[in-house]
């Protein structure tokens, strides 16, 4: 289960863009998920702020409706700047408070082993390979009249 993390925009097609992404890494995931490992298959968009869902009714929303047993936040940034650094897993850390409040993300499965696990990763940006392969890409499309 996991929410892709952006800043939020006051653009609307901006925030509908990061739900649109969600929602083709997911169904790109179910298609590779067994029929049993498709029920811990969930993506979600999430905005740091100005746009709505924010993280926390993202992370509760994996929890409850989606019965999360492990999630993975992703800074949806293009370079590991602050947002991606220190806001967005400051921002998590303060959701988790919450949600360990109100029991959220206690036991499963009858232990203390089966607390259900949020954690962050890298920003988006991060991984160089991924990101000159796509700018590659990019340059081809235009050159090409396609992009």
């Amino acid at each position: 289960k996991s929410p892709r993390i952006d800043h939020g925009s006051k653009r609307q097609a901006s925030n509908d863009n990061l739900h649109f992404i969600a929602k083709v890494y997911e169904s790109k995931l179910l298609s590779k998920s067994t029929p049993a490992s498709k029920k811990q298959v969930a993506v979600r968009g999430a905005h740091m702020e100005i746009a709505t869902p924010p993280i926390l009714t993202s992370l509760r929303t994996l929890l409850v409706e989606d019965q999360a047993e492990s999630i993975v936040c992703v800074p949806y940034f293009l370079s590991p700047g602050r947002h991606a650094t220190e806001d967005v897993p400051n921002l998590i850390e303060e959701a988790k408070s919450v949600l360990e409040k109100e029991g959220l993300l206690g036991e499963r499965n009858g232990n203390d082993e089966g607390r259900v696990q949020v954690r962050v990763s890298n920003a988006l940006g991060s991984h160089l390979e991924s990101m000159m392969s796509a700018v590659d890409d990019l340059v081809e499309w235009t050159l090409n009249g396609e992009g």
